[in-house]
């Protein structure tokens, strides 16, 4: 969730407002991306039909998650070489 409306309940009851159809209780709130949280430009109202089909697929999110991993396997690898050459070189001065 957008950080401002974490702080302030408030604001975001101010923002959800602005949107079309906030006030239709036949409506229900749904994000545009549901790869982005709840923020400005990501949220509005829909049709409980058109809102089940606003949904990631089990394949979609097995792939960003096959995705994720390869991306913080990368970033540990780096890492990882990184302290092996730090602990080289702090070897040759502890010599």
């Amino acid at each position: 969730m957008y950080q401002e409306w974490r702080e302030d309940k408030g604001a975001f009851l101010q923002y959800i407002q602005t949107l079309e159809g906030w006030d239709n209780s036949e409506l229900e709130m749904d994000r545009i991306d549901n790869n982005q949280g709840y923020m400005p430009g990501n949220i509005r109202f829909v049709s409980k039909s058109d809102n089940a089909k606003n949904k990631r697929s089990v394949g979609e999110m097995q792939a960003e998650i096959k995705r994720l991993t390869l991306k913080l396997r990368q970033q540990w690898d780096s890492f990882d070489a990184e302290v092996s050459s730090l602990r080289h070189r702090l070897s040759w001065y502890e010599e």
